[in-house]
């Protein structure tokens, strides 16, 4: 978990380098995302989680900030 919150603390710090991954590279990069309208009950603003997966085992977990409605 904390070298994928290193790599994306990298991918912050230097806009425009980013990561390459070759066409034919074995490795996965997936990223889901999800909100829950009004959950935090004593704001009523929505949270946001997101998950980031970069190969198989690695999983990294993250409840975003609480969000204003728009």
């Amino acid at each position: 978990m904390n070298a994928a919150v290193r790599v994306l603390q990298y991918v912050k710090a230097t806009p425009g380098q980013g990561i390459y991954f070759p066409a034919d590279s074995e490795v996965q990069l997936r990223a889901y995302t999800d909100s829950d309208w009004a959950a935090c009950p004593d704001t009523r603003r929505s949270t946001i989680v997101w998950l980031l997966s970069i190969l198989k085992e690695l999983n990294v977990d993250h409840e975003g900030p609480k969000n204003a409605v728009l």
